[in-house]
């Protein structure tokens, strides 16, 4: 588990420089042969005002940072808005739905890039078991 660090949560902008230190930490971890899951410490954000469209722009930077720099071919996303920014960050338009995971949690192959799929999840739930067994979707 990645958290994003503090200095990047309370940067008032989400300008790409702020975020690089953290995505090179990542994508080095993924490179490694590593899994990566970046993450917001609730216990960080619980006692400080932060604005929640601003937070998913920098995950959405972040996250672009990450798959510049690596091979990633699986992304999971959590959130409406966490999901719509990081759509948005790396001009997807278009998906296609390749698997029912549980209801809500959608498997996706993405238009024009046979290498990168995603599933996504509303926030207001856990992620369901079956998403964490290895090898379990392949972009086909």
């Amino acid at each position: 588990m990645h958290y994003v660090p503090a200095a990047t949560i309370c940067a008032e902008t989400s300008g790409d420089n702020v975020h690089g230190l953290f995505a090179s930490h990542v994508a080095s971890s993924i490179i490694a042969g590593n899994n990566a899951i970046i993450a917001i410490n609730p216990d960080f954000i619980k006692d400080i005002k932060v604005d929640p469209i601003l937070l998913s722009h920098k995950m959405a930077a972040i996250v672009k940072q990450v798959i510049d720099h690596t091979d990633l071919h699986e992304l999971l996303i959590e959130g409406g808005a966490t999901a719509w920014a990081i759509l948005e960050r790396l001009n997807i338009e278009k998906l296609y739905p390749s698997k029912l995971i549980a209801p809500g949690v959608i498997h996706m192959r993405v238009a024009g890039n046979n290498q990168l799929c995603l599933t996504l999840k509303p926030g207001s739930y856990p992620w369901p078991a079956p998403v964490w067994a290895t090898n379990n979707y392949t972009c086909i």
